[in-house]
């Protein structure tokens, strides 16, 4: 049915696509790489808060932290730190008059830079 031909330019075209796809998940692995937020170390400065949530929101945190193995203070850390991830808010931080408190409370000397300091 098939001829020699035909089985040599199947079995190319089948080795080019493995490459082609192997060569797409590994950009893909790349730029997931690049989004990833890499957990930090736990020796941070830490306080009780006293805040007002809906019994939702804390039903979230709570099954999250079981499903993540972390506890929930840890997750409300981590979530709320996607917070600079904001570029809205990071563009609020910058047209504030006085920022530097901000800048400084935030960590945010590095990806604002120098001049939008004021």
């Amino acid at each position: 049915m098939f001829n020699r031909t035909t089985i040599v330019v199947v079995t190319a075209l089948n080795g080019m696509l493995k490459d082609v796809l192997f060569c797409m998940l590994k950009q893909m692995l790349k730029d997931v790489l690049k989004l990833m937020n890499f957990i930090e170390p736990k020796n941070k400065k830490a306080q009780k808060v006293d805040w007002m949530i809906s019994e939702r929101v804390r039903h979230m945190v709570k099954y999250y932290a079981e499903y993540s193995e972390y506890n929930e203070s840890e997750v409300v850390d981590l979530l709320l730190s996607n917070i600079i991830d904001d570029e809205k808010f990071i563009d609020w931080v910058k047209n504030k008059r006085n920022n530097k408190r901000i800048v400084r409370d935030l960590e945010l000397e590095n990806i604002l830079g120098e001049e939008n300091v004021g």
